[in-house]
């Protein structure tokens, strides 16, 4: 099959001729490619073709982590493999599904790819594989286009890009999901979801990507298939899903040494790139306000308590400065609205909520009781609160004037006007691009400075789909950030305090330097 997707005839075996063998030689050929267990082996290595990039056509000479991943496919009935790019997981994979195909008699692969164009590409490999196999040894094809085939032994190969929908109603024999990690979010969990009934009939799924974020589809499919042990502390060959996990880095191919280490990180022109492709972290792909390396070190930690919705991560101390933010949202099960908690001048995270279905006048009542709370337990703290004032803002706005300012026992902070009490003008904080973009560099500065203390593993998942757009930064498509919101309106209020408490003043005027991180692409104006 040629590049253009024209096929030559001639490549394609004509349907329901059965096999003739010349020789006895053949027949020894064909009995051993239909072991099962040594099939895939020995078919792969001595008849799949494959294109290589500088030396045409040649058969497939497996290194030896891919003969594991064979291994893998022939002894586990779900495996997930996170694999460096240009290792030949794909290609690996391609040859099993066709060996699969050719030796397992009315069986149905689905191959998803996060595009079209991409599941394309892995079923030209497969075709690349069968125009090239001797006579004999494949099988008619009664139906032969660019997104699919279909045996005269009854198997059909399907391929398919990545949607909400892709596994719903089907029962494959095999599911193959490459690059997984790359698929928006949400994209990503309703097609894992909508796969599971068909898994559940015993078809077998096999999974391949390089990471992306630490806490996506793939990721969470990686870290259950890595929880291998049992109550008795007993190693199990496959995870709590069910899943046999494989990894290999680009130290697994042969041909790559240091040298070539090096002369990628030039190419790619960035360590965390190199990371991610090819140490196969989970470091986004996205250029993200933070850095992805500064990220990966923080993980998070479990609330040490929760009162109602309301996630407390430390108890709130006697003599210190607390600050509450809102975000707020309309409550109708759209955006969120969000709350965050802080102390200063340590800069610790105290408490956070969120939720996308509680009206305005819930959230200033959750806002009320989280300052309570602290005054409980720390009478001589001082609060104070504000509330971005954009949209949604102006119904808080009503609401004040319903209940009074005095319905929150804590300083209502507002827009900085003539003095730093001033009660004049607009209630809250208005967001503008600028006024965004300069909370967004403290928090960069703050964070990566070891300075902020963000411990909320919500939060820290919200700061790794936070990525660069335009001028300024907003969380990538399928993905939230209205923590990061109510944490940028706290870097704000931090600031205003800052003007007349000295402490606060010595621990909002730090600036974190590292010239390995580059310049913030918001900066420029």
């Amino acid at each position: 099959m040629s590049n253009n997707n024209t096929v030559d005839a001639t490549l394609i075996k004509k349907p329901y001729q059965g096999r003739r063998f010349s020789s006895k030689e053949e027949l020894k050929h064909y009995a051993l490619c239909s072991d099962p267990q040594l099939g895939p082996h020995y078919f792969i290595s001595n008849f799949f073709y494959l294109q290589h990039p500088t030396e045409g056509r040649q058969t497939m000479k497996p290194y030896k982590y891919q003969w594991e991943m064979i291994d893998a496919f022939v002894n586990y009935r779900n495996n997930i493999i996170m694999c460096g790019r240009q290792l030949g997981k794909t290609q690996t994979s391609a040859g099993y599904l066709l060996w699969y195909s050719i030796f397992n008699p009315d069986s149905y692969i689905l191959v998803a790819s996060k595009s079209q164009e991409d599941a394309i590409d892995v079923m030209h490999r497969i075709q690349f594989g069968y125009e090239n196999l001797p006579d004999w040894l494949r099988p008619g094809a009664v139906g032969y286009q660019k997104k699919s085939v279909e045996w005269d032994n009854g198997s059909r190969i399907v391929s398919v890009g990545t949607t909400e929908k892709t596994g719903r109603g089907r029962s494959p024999s095999i599911i193959y999901s490459d690059e997984l990690a790359f698929l928006r979010q949400s994209i990503a969990k309703e097609f894992w979801a909508s796969i599971q009934p068909g898994l559940s009939t015993g078809g077998k799924c096999i999974v391949t990507s390089t990471p992306n974020m630490p806490d996506d589809q793939f990721a969470e499919i990686w870290h259950s298939a890595n929880d291998r042990f049992d109550e008795n502390g007993n190693e199990l060959p496959v995870g709590k899903n069910g899943f046999h996990p494989l990894k290999y880095t680009w130290r697994a191919h042969p041909d790559r040494d240091e040298n070539w280490k090096t002369e990628e990180i030039a190419k790619l022109a960035s360590e965390e790139r190199f990371m991610r492709e090819h140490e196969v972290q989970f470091i986004t792909f996205e250029e993200t306000l933070i850095s992805p390396i500064m990220l990966d070190k923080k993980q998070g930690v479990s609330p040490i308590r929760k009162s109602g919705e309301v996630r407390w991560y430390g108890e709130p101390k006697r003599g210190e400065i607390y600050v509450v933010t809102l975000d707020p949202a309309m409550g109708t099960g759209g955006d969120h609205s969000a709350i965050q908690v802080f102390e200063m001048p340590s800069m610790n995270q105290v408490a956070e909520w969120k939720d996308n279905k509680t009206i305005v006048e819930n959230q200033v009542k959750t806002l009320k009781q989280i300052v309570m709370e602290i005054r409980e337990k720390a009478p001589d703290a001082e609060i104070f609160w504000t509330f971005e004032n954009n949209a949604m803002g102006e119904a808080v706005v009503t609401h004040l004037r319903n209940v009074g300012e005095e319905y929150i026992d804590a300083e209502l902070v507002n827009e900085p006007k003539s003095t730093h009490r001033s009660k004049k003008g607009r209630k809250g904080f208005n967001t503008t691009n600028t006024k965004k973009n300069e909370a967004c560099s403290k928090l960069k500065s703050w964070f990566e400075g070891d300075k902020m203390h963000i411990y909320s593993k919500p939060l820290l998942s919200e700061l790794r789909a936070y990525i660069a757009k335009g001028v300024g930064y907003e969380a990538k498509l399928g993905y939230n950030d209205d923590l990061v919101s109510a944490t940028l309106l706290f870097i704000r209020v931090a600031m205003f305090i800052s003007k007349w408490d000295d402490r606060c003043y010595e621990a909002t005027t730090y600036e974190y330097d590292d010239e390995s991180n580059g310049p913030m692409p918001i900066m420029i104006m």
